[in-house]
């Protein structure tokens, strides 16, 4: 494990190395993190990211098994792998893989507005893909995949964006991509009601970072823009999680917390805000170091994988 910008990193699998990604805001606060796992002689790791169309685009190579977030995938050589990401809340949204003869490295990746993937790459003997073989000159040649998307250049999908505005935690949004679209949709990223006009109003009741999303639709497929609103007063106790315990409380040193769900992530505020802490659960029962919390109250907040959010309030002594 590592502890990187507050965050712990785990392989669950073996001692091994492993790709992760962070998503930060623009004054350099986290976000969400997500990492996998592998049990592979070589590990794995991560060597371009891209991001376009509230997708994170990530890919490199790995041995033996490669877990993240639920998904898994086996390979008897080092070969590529692709994995897509929620740019608004990190939740995996597929991992695929490149197959080689032998081995299969990647090193570029970009993205079209189109939500066309493209990869570059080395590999050896031969690339194999659904009904095509590449057989390498020599012991090593390179390849670009395309990961679609839309085939043609004349279709292009929406461009959703928007501006907002605020009397407290009230907040406006104006829908300003482009258009027409055939249909709009919000979501706020706190388990409100969505929305489908273009300028929807929306009460924040619990302090947090807020994925506010806006997608449109037309004949080309679907797109969708996201921006975090930093909610900073009215705190309420925990909602969304009915069957989450969190004991002790007060508590001095450990924070064990129950039935959360794994994967989700939990973040210590302050009285003030303040990020304290951030990791994710990795088991249905786990315990929290808060032996570096300095005596007073303090704010969890727990997100799933869905975006669904709760809190709860603690004491540390």
């Amino acid at each position: 494990s590592n502890v990187f910008n507050g965050d712990t990193l785990t392989n669950g699998l073996a001692n091994k190395i492993v790709p992760f990604v962070m998503a930060l805001d623009s004054s350099g606060n986290k976000l969400w993190t997500s990492n996998g796992s592998t049990t592979g002689s070589l590990g794995s790791r991560a060597y371009a990211v891209t991001y376009a169309n509230n997708t994170v685009g990530v890919t490199g190579d790995y041995s033996g098994q490669l877990q993240w977030d639920g998904l898994s995938r086996t390979a008897t050589n080092s070969i590529a792998f692709f994995a897509r990401f929620n740019a608004a809340t990190g939740s995996i949204i597929g991992l695929d893989t490149i197959n080689s003869g032998s081995t299969a490295y990647t090193s570029a990746i970009t993205v079209d507005r189109n939500s066309n993937f493209y990869i570059g790459g080395s590999f050896g003997p031969t690339l194999l893909f659904p009904g095509n073989t590449l057989t390498a000159l020599g012991y090593f040649d390179w390849f670009v995949a395309k990961y679609g998307g839309i085939n043609t250049c004349t279709c292009n999908l929406p461009q959703p964006a928007y501006t907002s505005a605020n009397s407290g935690n009230t907040y406006n949004f104006t829908y300003t991509g482009t258009t027409p679209y055939l249909s709009i949709n919000w979501t706020f990223g706190d388990g409100g009601t969505a929305s489908n006009t273009t300028t929807p109003s929306h009460n924040f009741t619990t302090i947090g970072n807020y994925p506010v999303c806006v997608t449109t639709e037309d004949g080309c497929g679907f797109n969708t823009a996201c921006h975090y609103i930093n909610i900073t007063t009215g705190i309420n106790d925990i909602t969304a999680f009915a069957a989450t315990r969190v004991y002790p409380n007060p508590a001095t040193t450990l924070l064990t917390v129950e039935n959360a769900g794994v994967g989700t992530k939990l973040e210590v505020y302050d009285v003030v805000g303040k990020l304290m802490l951030r990791t994710k659960l990795e088991r249905a029962k786990e315990q929290i170091d808060i032996s570096h919390l300095s005596p007073g109250m303090y704010l969890l907040r727990f997100t799933t994988r869905d975006g669904q959010q709760g809190n709860v309030k603690f004491v540390k002594e």
